[in-house]
């Protein structure tokens, strides 16, 4: 799932069929995304995105990581694919 942020007028974007929304940077660099968009796109809180620029467009992508149960779990996985492995 991509979110792409791009530098477009507001007609531009009509024409598209696209709801504008509009996003503020403040003092400290951060946006708000639009509730609407957070909705759709099932972004909460603790969700990881990437953002990265392409040309004079800043794009988001919402990534997919597999949920860790916890680290004692990550490491027992470990333990027993090593059981009687020498070290």
């Amino acid at each position: 799932m991509k979110v792409i942020l791009v530098k477009l007028t507001i007609s531009q974007l009509i024409k598209m069929n696209e709801e504008p929304e509009i996003a503020i940077v403040g003092t400290k660099g951060q946006i708000v995304i639009p509730q609407r968009l957070r909705k759709e796109l099932a972004i909460k809180p603790n969700t990881k995105l990437c953002v990265y620029r392409r040309d004079d467009k800043l794009v988001i992508v919402k990534l997919q990581l597999p949920a860790l149960t916890g680290p004692k779990d990550y490491f027992k996985e470990i333990d027993e694919k090593n059981k009687g492995k020498k070290k």
